[in-house]
């Protein structure tokens, strides 16, 4: 049996770090337009705010077995 090397986690803040270093260095910018508040992550691109929502889908009669998830985008002025 050959066992699968174990992909390292990394926190939901890190991530958001990683994708605005990327950002920051591909488009030679110090803005940083991914936040994360509140557990959230959402994107500030110009005066627009862009965040999304999601919720697990169950199998109706097996609330053990996860089959996907629902999007939700949202759009609001940024603030």
């Amino acid at each position: 049996m050959i066992n699968k090397p174990q992909k390292e986690k990394i926190s939901l803040r890190q991530l958001v770090n990683y994708f605005n270093h990327r950002f920051g260095h591909e488009h030679h910018t110090h803005l940083w337009p991914f936040l994360l508040e509140k557990g959230r992550v959402s994107g500030i691109f110009g005066p627009i705010r862009i965040a999304s929502a999601y919720s697990a889908i169950w199998v109706a009669n097996n609330n053990e077995l996860l089959v996907g998830h629902a999007a939700r985008m949202l759009a609001s002025p940024c603030e």
